[in-house]
This record gives C-alpha cells, structure tokens and sequence, in this order.
C-alpha cells in the first residue's frame, strides 16, 4: 500500500496522470456522432482486440459489436506474458478452463459463448508472441478475409493501449483510420484488475519503451513504434513515482 507520511493525494494524482495517459482514448465516447467525427462513417470496419490478462478486453468489444459499431471482432494473441493471466482470470468469472489455449481462443470463447457475438463475425490470430507480431498478423487475417480497412477501431489493456496504438500505426497507411479506446481508465484509488505489483510494474515498463530514445522502442531505440512526444506532465508524473518507489514501500 502507499505510504501515508509521503503526499499520498499528491503520489496517487500522478500515478492516474501516468494511467490516463497510457489509456489512450482518441474520441471521447464510443458513439457514431463521435464515430463519424474521425473517420466519416458511424461503424469500424474491424475492432482489433489485442491479447492480455484482462477479460474487460473481449468484453468490452462485444459490447461495441451489440451497439452496432464494428462489423467484425479481430481477436489476436498467441501464447505470452499475459496468457496465464487471462486463462486465470477467464476461469475465475466464468468458470471455463482453456489451459492450452492462446489469448486469442480465449477472449473470442468470452465473446461468443457468454457476450453472443456470433461466430461468423469474429476472427481470430492466435500466432503472435508480442506487439508488433499482433500489429502484422491481424492487419494481414482481416486484410485476407475482407479487403483493406477504411476504418479500425483498437482495443487493448489499458496500460497498454498507447504503445499498442503507436505499433499498429507502423503497419497502416493514411487509407486506414486508426482510433483507439480503452476499455476503462485505470485509477489508483480504484479496484484494480492487476495485483499491485503488477499495476506498478506495467506503468515503468511502458513509459521506458514507449519513450523515443536509446532505451525506447521507438525510432530512435528499438523503432518498434512510431514516434510520440510524452507530454511533460506525464514524464513530471512518471519521475515522482519512480523517486518515490525507490525509497517507500508502495
């Protein structure tokens, strides 16, 4: 738990600034006047549900199937870092038990057998092992089945959700919409779906990659992800965090 004698509203002010940040959300509602405000139409083409741990991921993108804003659900995700997460997780709401299955088979048994997404409108990528794989096998299953999209709609764990965005731009051209949605804004003070360590862990790991230096993943690092300048609060945020994990208890 945070450590009380150190500005705990101040500390838990900027760890939300750094999750509000990384869950990017690029209209404010999932709505087709929003909709039609970015890509000139009141329905995505394909939702890419992106793999994890969390089952808020498959279900929130049935519930954007059931208000008639995507045609198709893309659910991507072999076996990694994340999948013991979701299979615990998957098990633990709905009592299903899919331990050999990859994220993909997962979120899309979520969508179909408990959130009645029909089977005809989901595709599922179970190849890929990390971000950029998921980025390449979804836009070449959906592209195969369907033709180019005009228009994509993007989901993905929260603390995710920015990096993913910014892989997935190096595989689309101007053609392509791109808007992402996080499932949910995480919040300190909230019930968090992640243990603490967790939690913390994926905010550090995230700012450093997403960060465009030596380090990063980005054109001036790994080039991994397309470019993005981290907003001084964000990074005034992520450095009073890190100070303070290194001499308190969180």
């Amino acid at each position: 738990m945070l450590d009380a004698t150190d500005s705990p509203i101040k500390l838990i002010r900027y760890i939300n600034k750094v999750c509000e940040w990384l869950a990017r959300r690029d209209i404010l509602q999932i709505k087709p006047e929003e909709i039609r405000k970015k890509i000139n139409k009141e329905c995505f083409d394909a939702l890419f549900a992106f793999g994890g741990e969390l089952t808020e991921v498959p279900e929130f993108a049935s519930a954007v199937y059931h208000m008639g804003l995507c045609r198709t659900i893309v659910f991507c995700g072999g076996i990694g870092h994340g999948t013991e997460g979701l299979r615990i997780n998957a098990e633990d709401k709905y009592g299903i038990h899919l331990y050999n299955s990859p994220e993909a088979e997962i979120m899309a048994t979520i969508a179909s057998e408990f959130c009645g997404v029909p089977g005809n409108h989901i595709l599922i990528e179970n190849r890929s092992t990390n971000t950029s794989e998921n980025a390449q096998f979804s836009l070449d299953l959906f592209t195969r089945s369907y033709g180019k999209p005009a228009g994509i709609l993007l989901v993905q764990d929260p603390l995710m959700q920015q990096r993913s965005h910014l892989t997935l731009m190096r595989y689309t051209d101007k053609d392509t919409k791109l808007i992402s949605f996080a499932p949910f804004i995480p919040h300190y003070i909230d019930n968090k779906p992640w243990a603490e360590e967790r939690f913390f862990d994926l905010i550090f790991r995230e700012i450093t990659r997403i960060s465009d230096d030596e380090n990063g993943y980005g054109p001036k690092g790994k080039n991994y992800i397309a470019h993005i300048d981290i907003p001084e609060t964000v990074m005034e945020s992520y450095r009073y965090i890190q100070d303070f994990r290194l001499n308190k208890t969180l």
